[in-house]
């Protein structure tokens, strides 16, 4: 078998018993790299050279394949990430019980959103090279698949620090009665600009520049491809990173408020930050034109799935993409319906109210039926044949233990219905109050479902396209 894959004469026991077990494909270019040359034939010699060459397949093994290597994390990272957390759930308790501190409260919520899943994402990565996925999904995002992307650790660590400005700035805001209100908004501003300029500042100033800076690039191009759908021809990372801002987009509304906050209540005569005064700001009072801008904003990602969905269908002739478009289609009458019921209600329509809201959960629970059926047939490739000889596990599977997927499956019903927590509101369960609460936990379990989801979208694509191709580098 050695000699079908080296030119280099016959090979060692060690190397022939590496082969057989079935190494990765990223570890044949360095056994190639590795072997004796037909010019050195002496013992001694061929055995230094089986050391180093099963060196360097252990440790090539371990990187590509996630073997048995484990992030090793300051504690710092533990530390900002425990109160970052604890900071956050203190977050939906007090957005309910003051008033006053809403503004800046959905300020940093935005935020939060976008850390959050950006501390989860390095787990995804973790689960899929453990399950022998690495190199797949390099394939699928950078089209390389032994190229290196952004180290674990090094997200985890970037993603601890973002958690401890977060805290650090939402800390000083709850456990201070009096500061001046430029001293908040230089923090709640603080966080928006790093997450900016860490994710898409890629020019060199002064010959100073941030690390990374390939990853960054290339994150900016999918990003530019992700805006600008439907003129460009859709990548696997565009549309799995346009997937990740339709989690994301109650970030999109609270970028939108404070945005808007900055630009029209900055200067609001007598306005205390943590404490706001009669009249409520623009930005929070009824019926202005922010609040025919949010509806618009919430639209945006499904949009742009919605686009680029129409781009695979018309340009591949894919009509399975037509039903896919219509997925995200069904969004737009649920957020338009959601943004008249509650015009109705502050201008005092109850007739008109009642239809808004009828219509809203009738086409809320036509959405999310549409959504998890998707979820599970079409992303995860579950419950759709019996060539398994399993209705529900109807592929192969990467993972160990069956009882991931079955979990998997019911969190996701659950999650995609979670909204229906807002008819608490509707039947006077809860108070009307409590809407910013509510909001704040189905946004962050929002992540969490994403997070769950990218686990099986990825192994569905290695199994549908990468599971009989032999991924490795051109051998010389």
């Amino acid at each position: 078998m050695c000699h079908l894959v080296m030119d280099s004469g016959p090979c060692s026991q060690e190397e022939e018993q590496l082969i057989t077990k079935g190494a990765s494909s990223d570890v044949l270019p360095a056994i190639v790299n590795s072997a004796p040359s037909d010019s050195d034939q002496s013992v001694a010699s061929d055995a230094d050279d089986s050391e180093r060459l099963l060196e360097t397949v252990d440790s090539d093994f371990d990187e590509t394949k996630g073997g048995e290597r484990k992030i090793q994390l300051p504690r710092w990272c533990v530390l900002c990430v425990v109160i970052f957390v604890i900071l956050y759930l203190a977050l939906v308790v007090i957005i309910e019980l003051k008033d006053d501190l809403q503004p800046p409260l959905k300020m940093f919520r935005g935020s939060a959103f976008v850390i959050a899943l950006y501390m989860l994402l390095p787990v995804d990565i973790c689960a899929w090279e453990k399950a022998g996925l690495g190199s797949s999904f390099r394939k699928m995002f950078f089209n390389n698949p032994t190229g290196k992307s952004l180290p674990r650790s090094e997200m985890l660590r970037s993603a601890s620090f973002f958690a401890l400005i977060w805290s650090l700035g939402l800390g000083l805001c709850l456990i201070t009665s009096n500061f001046d209100r430029v001293f908040f908004l230089v923090w709640s501003v603080s966080v928006w600009s790093c997450l900016i300029v860490y994710g898409f500042f890629v020019c060199k100033c002064f010959k100073l520049t941030l690390p990374h800076r390939s990853s960054r690039l290339w994150f900016v191009r999918v990003v530019g491809r992700v805006l600008t759908a439907p003129f460009w021809d859709v990548e696997f990372a565009d549309f799995w990173l346009a997937d990740q801002l339709c989690s994301l987009t109650q970030t999109m509304v609270d970028f939108e408020f404070t945005v808007c906050y900055l630009l029209v209540d900055y200067h609001h005569p007598g306005l205390e930050i943590c404490h706001c005064p009669k009249p409520l700001p623009e930005c929070i009072r009824p019926m202005t034109a922010s609040n025919y801008i949010r509806p618009i904003v919430a639209c945006l990602p499904s949009y742009w799935r919605f686009a680029q969905c129409m781009r695979i269908a018309v340009t591949k002739r894919n009509l399975a993409q037509l039903i896919n478009a219509g997925k995200y289609m069904s969004q737009f009458p649920v957020v338009i319906f959601s943004s008249l019921a509650g015009l109705a209600h502050i201008k005092g329509h109850n007739e008109n109210y009642r239809i808004y809201i009828s219509l809203w959960i009738a086409l809320s629970l036509f959405h999310s039926l549409y959504v998890f059926v998707w979820d599970v047939v079409q992303d995860w490739g579950l419950c759709s044949s019996m060539e398994y000889g399993n209705l529900i596990l109807s592929r192969q599977l990467y993972y160990r233990g069956t009882w991931k997927y079955y979990c998997a499956i019911i969190i996701d019903f659950f999650l995609r219905f979670s909204w229906s927590a807002k008819l608490s509101i509707q039947f006077g369960v809860l108070q009307s109050d409590s809407n910013d609460m509510i909001v704040a936990i189905l946004a962050m379990l929002e992540v969490l479902r994403r997070f769950i989801w990218n686990f099986f979208r990825i192994e569905n694509e290695h199994a549908k396209n990468y599971a009989n191709t032999v991924l490795v580098s051109p051998i010389n």
